[in-house]
């Protein structure tokens, strides 16, 4: 793959983080309009190389001097809100990832309970030594 190759392929991965990803398409619902709201990260990666085949294989395969290139990114789009808009108000609905707040929750409280058992071994210590 050439360069202009890897160029054209990076810059479709970034036309698709555009607004219109983070916002997707409003929905009417009888009185109310909902937009959807997410959070689109890209991330991009290269790398080239140049080389010759080792020895006379080469030669007897009449192969010309190596060259090769590589190129990629990664789009995740995550949501994050919901915008409802219904007369004159506008409310901005949260999405809640329960699973990362379960991971949150359970990591507070393995550290409460490792602070905890600390704590009690300091005292037997101390009641020990008096």
């Amino acid at each position: 793959m050439h360069i202009e190759e890897i160029a054209k392929q990076v810059g479709l991965i970034h036309e698709r983080g555009r607004a219109e990803t983070v916002f997707g398409e409003p929905k009417t619902i009888g009185a109310r309009t909902v937009i959807p709201v997410a959070k689109v990260s890209v991330k991009f990666g290269f790398g080239l190389g140049q080389g010759k085949q080792a020895g006379s294989a080469a030669k007897e395969e009449g192969q010309q001097e190596g060259v090769g290139g590589g190129g990629g990114g990664v789009m995740s789009v995550e949501p994050v809100a919901l915008i409802e808009m219904k007369d004159d108000r506008i409310a901005l609905h949260p999405v809640v990832d329960w699973g990362k707040v379960i991971k949150i929750a359970g990591l507070v409280a393995g550290i409460g309970l490792v602070l905890l058992a600390l704590s009690s071994l300091q005292r037997r210590k101390g009641d020990a030594e008096a």
